[in-house]
């Protein structure tokens, strides 16, 4: 299950381009600390990066932006 939920994310990624923990959850329909530990593990093997940050319309906090590298 981990290695399918590594895979969805870095598919998604290579799709949409970068995106918020937030929005990745979102379209993935996982939660969101999910989808920081796939990412984190992506991380690790040297997948995904960094990339900028993005404020949130409604909060207007800003987030990181996570991508393929």
């Amino acid at each position: 299950r981990v290695g399918r939920q590594c895979l969805r994310l870095l598919s998604l990624y290579r799709a949409s381009g970068p995106l918020t923990d937030a929005e990745a959850a979102d379209a993935l329909r996982l939660d969101r600390t999910t989808i920081n530990a796939r990412r984190s593990e992506l991380m690790k093997q040297g997948h995904v990066r960094r990339y900028d940050s993005r404020k949130n319309a409604k909060t207007h906090i800003s987030n990181t932006t996570w991508g393929v590298v």
